[in-house]
């Protein structure tokens, strides 16, 4: 699969680069932690909800990984090149998620109401950028109802938790 193509309509929200049609809302909030040595730090978290729903949070990703999110076509959402991003899957829709390139991501897509289970699919790949730098997919987790289809391409190691 090749990268989107960059157009001028396009937003970039701490550092991930969105069609400026596919972003419903957004937010960023101020926060405060200590790093490894101790000292506090603050630091930026970031909210975006997509137009169909999906919900992403995480910290400024950093420039050199060229991290994206698209919504194809076919309705599915392409996440290209993401660290320690949560995703929050659509209540009773079919969730289509692919993930490229992507560290620590944590994909949610358990059905909230009872007594229904979308079938989403959520897929994790490797990804290389036009350098051929290869960005490998690890440390992702998912937590899925039991008719899911989760897929780690790759020999990725995905974590999953099945309702």
């Amino acid at each position: 699969m090749t990268d989107p193509v960059k157009t001028t309509n396009t937003i970039k929200i701490g550092g991930v680069e969105y069609s400026k049609a596919e972003v419903s809302t957004h937010s960023v909030e101020k926060k405060q932690a200590t790093n490894s040595n101790g000292i506090w730090v603050e630091y930026e978290k970031h909210k975006v909800t997509l137009r169909d729903g999906t919900t992403l949070v995480y910290k400024k990703q950093d420039d050199t990984r060229q991290a994206t999110v698209d919504i194809a076509d076919n309705h599915s959402i392409n996440f290209f090149g993401l660290i320690d991003v949560s995703v929050f899957g659509r209540a009773g829709k079919l969730d289509n998620y692919k993930l490229f390139g992507c560290e620590g991501a944590k994909v949610n897509v358990l059905d909230r109401r009872a007594n229904y289970a979308a079938t989403d699919t959520v897929e994790f790949h490797s990804r290389m950028l036009a350098n051929g730098e290869m960005q490998y997919s690890a440390n992702n987790s998912v937590s899925a109802d039991a008719n899911d289809k989760i897929n780690g391409n790759d020999n990725n190691q995905v974590k999953i938790t099945r309702k």
